[in-house]
């Protein structure tokens, strides 16, 4: 029965998949095609356009040397000037309505010569009537008459209506043929949006079909998702139950072994201590070398007993939570510092740090092993540069230390927060490799990050943060 309801629902799944690319396909092949055919109504739609706007200009253009001949004829018949100012609009009017033919009909060479034409008599006419205005302020009425009746106007006149209905005609062509072809853009579009819907209707069915089967899969999962939950939240609880037991367990231990390991550790370091002083005059050189390095070496395990126990207690100790003045810290630090220094030429660059939520003890240590590791890493450094500041945030301040110490290769940098993690040899630089990794652990349990970049023989930055006037309820 498995077997037959995993093959089901394989075949379900490839079903599915295909009518997902079926519907996508479709759906592809009805955008192309209304987009050609929208495309292609807009185009005819806007040529329609174009044709109307070509007539409206013809009758402009005609309209306009109706008024200039107008404004003309009552001059003559009046000798009134005001009679001129309609022969005035409509010449300068002629110009700028001719231009704009000239550019709506660029497309059609039989339409530009029809108004190279058109604009050659209009010429005509404006200098004929020009003319008759001249003689009738100079020589009267009855002159400008008689040239009047030698009919040169009107023949003008009638040339100009006849080559702009021979346009108009041309146009009214193009507009019946360009209409049509609109239509049954529009039509097209139709059927392909009709078409769209129904096969939308169809591709929604079969989608609902799918929905509804997988729906019911769905709930079927979830009911067995369920069971399997309460299982695994039974398996997790019993196991994070153990596990806080076992961290106990092996914090008790640490803390057990580093505490007894300090007694024997200060033994050694004594004895050998009164071995030297006693027998110095009874041991050869090689002799007092291997006491002095019982007594360098009892006094390096002693500190790395000292500094694991500080770690130990770094997560079982309870934070004291107050607002914290890093800069006063700061000092304070530095000042503690300042008598192993041994006259070194350090160049402080310390900007002014907004205030911390945190336990004041556990905020001290960490600027002591911070600016401790920046003092260490640049003691080869003619003139060392430290440098310490902040990015604040919205959601927590950013707080950095900078070095032009030695640095290190960023292909460590996982392992420099590690205990017992160290990237130079001890013979170079003294230290446990504990420190840095006490300052996770407080960063940590003060709800913040750490992490550090640095290039080799270039300097390093370690950076911490701290949560903006928050901290968590547990530890």
């Amino acid at each position: 029965m498995k077997f037959i309801r995993i093959n089901s629902q394989r075949l379900s799944d490839k079903a599915a998949t295909y009518s997902l690319i079926g519907t996508a396909a479709i759906l592809i092949i009805s955008g192309i095609l209304s987009f050609i055919s929208t495309q292609h109504f807009l185009d005819n739609d806007g040529l329609v356009e174009h044709t109307y706007q070509v007539i409206d200009a013809g009758r402009t253009v005609l309209s306009d040397v109706k008024d200039a001949e107008t404004g003309q004829r009552g001059y003559l018949l009046t000798g009134d000037a005001l009679y001129l100012n309609p022969y005035y609009t409509g010449i300068r009017r002629i110009t700028l309505d001719v231009k704009t033919l000239k550019q709506l009909t660029v497309s059609d060479p039989a339409q530009q010569e029809r108004v190279n034409v058109i604009a050659g008599l209009i010429s005509e006419k404006e200098s004929e009537l020009g003319g008759t205005i001249a003689v009738r302020r100079k020589l009267g009425l009855p002159e400008a008459l008689r040239i009047v009746k030698s009919n040169r106007g009107q023949v003008l006149m009638e040339q100009i209506r006849s080559n702009l209905a021979e346009m108009q005609d041309e146009e009214h062509a193009h507009l019946e043929i360009r209409t049509k072809d609109a239509e049954r853009s529009a039509i097209r579009i139709r059927v392909i949006l009709i078409s769209c819907f129904l096969v939308a209707i169809g591709l929604v069915a079969v989608s609902a079909a799918f929905v509804s089967y997988y729906l019911d899969q769905r709930r079927k999962a979830e009911r067995e998702i369920r069971l399997i939950n309460r299982d695994l939240e039974s398996r997790v609880e019993d196991r994070t139950r153990l596990l806080e037991e076992t961290n106990k367990e092996l914090e008790a231990f640490s803390y057990s072994v580093s505490h007894d390991l300090r007694a024997p550790l200060r033994h050694i370091s004594g004895f050998a201590e009164l071995l030297e002083k006693r027998s110095s005059g009874l041991l050869d050189e090689s002799g007092l070398r291997y006491v002095s390095t019982i007594r360098s070496s009892a006094q390096h395990a002693g500190n790395l007993v000292d500094d694991l126990l500080t770690f130990s207690r770094m997560g079982r100790t309870e934070l004291r939570r107050s607002s914290v003045d890093l800069n006063r810290l700061i000092d304070e630090v530095r000042s503690d510092m300042a008598i192993d220094l041994d006259q070194r030429d350090i160049e402080w660059r310390i900007q002014q740090l907004p205030p911390a939520e945190g336990d004041a003890s556990m905020m001290r240590l960490v600027f002591q092993n911070l600016i401790g590791n920046s003092i260490k890493y640049t003691k080869n450094r003619e003139h060392a540069l430290i440098e310490i500041g902040s990015e604040p945030g919205a959601a927590e301040n950013i707080f950095f230390i900078r070095d032009n110490g030695v640095g290190f290769d960023m292909r460590y940098v996982d392992k420099l927060f590690g205990v017992f993690q160290r990237l130079h040899r001890s013979e170079e630089f003294d230290g446990t490799g504990i420190g840095l990794a006490n300052v996770r652990r407080i960063i940590i349990r003060h709800g913040g990050r750490t992490w550090a970049q640095g290039e080799v023989d270039k300097g390093a930055t370690v950076y911490f943060s701290l949560p903006v006037n928050k901290l968590p309820n547990k530890e």
